[in-house]
């Protein structure tokens, strides 16, 4: 028994790196988890790129368009100047229908001007990226 509850509390303490995680319903039907998983600095850029996992889950009865490219957040005071597909060929996000059920995406965002993100102290989503209408051509 002892030896489960070491491993419990072992894997509590070094088993989530994630920074942080934050859950909000920006829509009815709409549930949308966004985890913070680590920050890198580029020089060349000079700005930070905070990646993350976000969860989308759509419930809703009518379309729901989402837009990664509109996401936005403000992350310990600083607003992001964009958010990006994580991936090696970073394409430019653009906006499509959500899918019912689960929709999983790897994202960053650029933070301008901002060194050292060791934790998130602050963090408001100012635009989510999601709405309803027609998908313009």
């Amino acid at each position: 028994m002892r030896y489960i509850l070491t491993v419990l509390l072992l894997f509590t303490v070094f088993g989530c790196n994630d920074m942080a995680s934050y859950e909000y319903r920006p829509h009815k039907g709409i549930e949308l988890q966004i985890i913070l998983k680590d920050a890198k600095y580029s020089q060349e850029n000079k700005a930070t790129f905070l990646s993350f996992d976000l969860q989308i889950q759509n419930d809703a009865s009518e379309n729901v368009y989402f837009d990664p490219g509109r996401l936005q957040a403000k992350v310990n005071n600083t607003i992001s100047q964009a958010t990006y597909h994580d991936s090696l060929a970073s394409v430019m996000p653009e906006r499509k229908v959500l899918k019912k059920g689960k929709n999983s995406f790897n994202l960053y965002f650029v933070l301008p001007r901002v060194k050292n993100l060791t934790a998130v102290d602050e963090f408001e989503v100012i635009n989510f990226g999601i709405d309803k209408g027609e998908v313009s051509s």
